[in-house]
């Protein structure tokens, strides 16, 4: 080979090895960089577990109102949640402190977040109640949309619907195993406002069936109307149209008692 030819392919080599170079170099700082930020987030360790509502993170965005306070207690989500001050934060499975909290009966969803700063935030979600079961005359425990329970708080008021007959023992940790009261449940959470609004009081009956209490309509006082198993949405908008087409425009008929079982008729007393 020539002196030039070889000169020629020393100088198209250089700028291989030039960007070889430059590579090897930009590792380098990537892994020092990764170095740095392991140690550094080794360093942070927890110092504080803040707890707030997910309605107070939403009304500050999006209204001026004050949120209303939890029924689970800031106090109660911290102590049920396993993390010691001073630990490393970022060595903490946030799942499972999320799966910690959320175990409290009244709490939904819990998202966890840490700070540089070591800090560990919670933001809870609660449950809505849909139903008050009642026993003996006494409130014993709230029902959300999905079936399951939340002890009862006194001196916080929910209004809905008181629901008697429930004979199952309190477990916040499974929903309801009743199929009508399930269904019941999810019917309420979604139901029109003005059809919600009939519903004062319902009793659990055999197979399936409920009866009823409507909200005291003037002089004619609460009415009894019977439900049958199996759509219970169908059946309060029966009742609804009913109560404005038939009730309310003639308020001397003496009804005390509404039939809704059968699919073709009302039936009333």
């Amino acid at each position: 080979m020539s002196r030039d030819r070889k000169h020629e392919l020393i100088e198209m080599a250089q700028p291989g090895r030039k960007w070889g170079y430059a590579a090897v170099l930009a590792a380098c700082l990537i892994l020092g960089l990764a170095a740095v930020g392991w140690q550094w987030r080794s360093d942070v360790v927890l110092k504080s577990i803040e707890v707030v509502s997910a309605c107070e993170v939403e009304w500050k965005l999006f209204s001026s109102a004050a949120c209303p306070p939890l029924n689970a207690t800031k106090d109660e989500i911290r102590e049920m949640v396993v993390a010691e001050l001073d630990s490393p934060l970022y060595e903490m499975d946030l799942a499972r402190l999320a799966d910690q909290a959320q175990r409290h009966p009244w709490i939904e969803h819990v998202d966890v977040e840490r700070t540089p700063s070591g800090r560990m935030i919670l933001t809870v979600k609660e449950r809505t109640p849909v139903l008050l079961a009642m026993r003996s005359g006494r409130p014993v425990h709230y029902i959300d949309a999905e079936g399951f329970r939340m002890p009862f708080v006194a001196g916080v008021a929910y209004d809905v619907p008181l629901l008697h007959g429930l004979d199952e023992a309190f477990d916040p940790l499974v929903a309801v195993a009743e199929p009508s009261v399930l269904e019941l449940a999810s019917v309420l959470d979604d139901l029109d406002p003005s059809i919600h609004a009939l519903v004062s009081e319902i009793e659990i009956q055999k197979a399936g069936e409920f009866v009823l209490h409507t909200t005291v309509l003037d002089n004619r006082g609460s009415l009894e109307v019977r439900i049958g198993k199996g759509d219970i949405e169908k059946q309060l908008t029966k009742l609804h149209a009913f109560w404005h087409q038939a009730l309310l425009p003639e308020p001397e008929r003496d009804i005390r008692q509404i039939d809704l079982r059968f699919n073709s008729q009302i039936v009333t007393k």
